[in-house]
């Protein structure tokens, strides 16, 4: 069995007027087709192409150089290893496989031709070596990036189909192309291909595409396919005189939308060729045609109003109906909702479009509270953003939020301080009663002298910080905070205080008498 024996002879980098000449790669030895090609289907394809009756047949590198192409569509082919062997090949058709890498290519100046389509390549990077290709196919090979193409002046004939490209910027340097696929690449701006002069043969349908004046440069156009686009004025391509195939149908129109209203008058904007105005076919919704405008009186809401369009038109020797339809988005009024914000029970309202922002009220006080926000329920909830939060399609409700504030009591005796942190409205903790040498302790004051006595059983902290003093009396001379002893009395008094008698009895008895005789002198007297 011969082994894989063969190896890679030179490759030589020479710099030349700032180009890069990439030498070949050869086989040193004959070797078996499946070992130069270890894609089994590729390997079977180059057996068939070399005259061989299996892939295990030697072939030399005379051989290979006898190649000018490989015709290998869906094979199944994954790997193209191997084909960098293949020096003098103009042609490589090998669309509908599935090969990722291209590498191997990258040298193979000769090329011409190359077909890749619908493949999924990784990286086009090789392709940017190969000076000498005038006809490139990539369709459906996830290209978004063609830049690498820029270089590549040869090309006459270029298909990007199928893929979503960037920007056409790296196609403007191209202007050998004579054909140029672009269907069905997402593409709206064709402004790049203003210089492209030399194209017969252009592609752009299925696309974006609305503005089509660059394409008015374009006089050696022949065959021009712009069907399923958004174009709505086909004036530019007056002078295409050579063309012989034009297709225009299917345009896709969608207006900017506006707000629904029972009248609606909107500006008919569809030329032909020769700049006119082509009246509307039809009018969705009963509207009327009056020249330039179109006309709807609708009796309620609905979502779009539409027309159509369709003339026959013919350029140069090509003719075809440019045909299509124009769609009005009507926007639905928001319907206004009331929004109502509760503060403490007193509430206001106000009436807000669906989807609008609020106007934030001016924020509310509330003694010894600090607001926090507005939120969508009286305790907890979600806080409702200004900024960002819309109004619903519905009513609503706000509610403002407060935090108590906390206050500081300072008690302070004769200058000596301590401090209490208290909540509004919350009850203060007595401090110890304080002590003073020859004083007595008459309680707590708002004042240093004078003032209101706190009453710590009834009054609340208020909404600010103070300070309560502590006030003192003097004591009396021999009085002290110490309380007196009881005194007991145990024996009878018998001796008047000021005289000292005992006979207390008789005493009384003689001031009743004296009494009575008093009141008598006065009576005597009034008669």
């Amino acid at each position: 069995m011969i082994g894989f024996l063969f190896l890679i002879s030179f490759i030589t980098v020479i710099g030349t007027s700032n180009q890069l000449d990439v030498q070949a790669e050869n086989l040193t030895q004959p070797t078996a087709i499946n070992e130069i090609f270890p894609d089994p289907a590729l390997a079977d394809a180059m057996r068939n192409l070399l005259g061989k009756a299996s892939v295990t047949d030697i072939v030399s590198q005379n051989e290979l150089d006898q190649q000018t192409g490989i015709n290998a569509p869906y094979k199944g082919i994954k790997n193209l290893e191997g084909v960098q062997y293949l020096n003098n090949i103009s042609n490589l058709f090998v669309y509908f496989n599935e090969i990722t890498d291209i590498s191997v290519i990258s040298h193979l100046s000769n090329l011409k031709y190359v077909y890749l389509d619908e493949n999924h390549i990784n990286d086009f990077s090789s392709l940017s070596n190969l000076m000498n290709l005038t006809e490139l196919s990539l369709g459906s090979t996830q290209i978004s990036d063609i830049s690498v193409l820029s270089n590549l002046t040869n090309l006459t004939e270029l298909s990007l189909s199928n893929n979503q490209l960037n920007n056409l910027e790296a196609l403007s340097g191209l202007q050998n192309l004579k054909l140029l696929n672009l269907e069905e690449t997402q593409t709206s701006d064709i402004s790049a291909l203003s210089d492209l002069t030399n194209l017969e043969d252009l592609y752009l349908g299925y696309n974006q595409i609305r503005d089509i004046s660059t394409l008015s440069d374009l006089k050696n156009l022949t065959t021009l396919y712009l069907a399923h686009n958004q174009i709505r004025d086909i004036s530019p391509l007056s002078d295409l005189t050579k063309l012989t195939s034009l297709t225009l149908f299917n345009q896709n129109i969608m207006n900017d939308p506006i707000m629904y209203n029972p009248a609606i008058t909107i500006s008919n904007d569809v030329k032909g060729v020769s700049g006119a105005l082509i009246a509307p076919a039809t009018i969705s919704d009963s509207g009327t045609y009056t020249n330039p405008n179109i006309t709807w009186n609708l009796s309620s809401y609905i979502n779009e109003v539409s027309y159509t369009f369709r003339q026959t038109v013919t350029v140069g020797n090509a003719t075809n109906d440019f045909y299509g339809t124009v769609r009005q988005p009507l926007q639905a009024i928001p319907v206004a909702y009331t929004v109502t914000f509760d503060v403490n029970g007193t509430e206001t309202k106000e009436s807000v479009k669906t989807g609008d922002f609020l106007t934030e009220p001016a924020e509310p006080t509330k003694e010894g509270y600090t607001f926090i926000g507005w939120y969508d329920a009286k305790t907890g909830g979600n806080k409702w953003d200004f900024n960002t939060d819309k109004m619903p399609a519905k009513d609503m409700t706000l509610y403002a939020q407060f935090r108590i504030n906390k206050y500081i009591a300072t008690f302070d005796v004769d200058g000596k301080t301590t401090t209490e942190i208290v909540n509004y409205q919350s009850m203060l903790a007595a401090p110890a009663e304080p002590k003073k040498e020859g004083y007595k302790f008459i309680g707590w004051y708002d004042a240093k002298t004078g003032g209101n006595k706190w009453d710590f059983a009834a009054d609340k902290m208020p909404a600010k910080d103070m300070t309560l003093y502590a006030q003192f009396s003097v004591n009396e001379p021999g009085n002290t905070d110490k309380p007196l002893k009881e005194y007991k009395q145990t024996t009878a008094i018998t001796t008047l205080p000021k005289t000292g008698d005992t006979r207390s009895f008789w005493f009384l008895i003689g001031l009743l008498f004296v009494g009575m005789g008093t009141r008598m002198m006065k009576k005597s007297r009034q008669i």
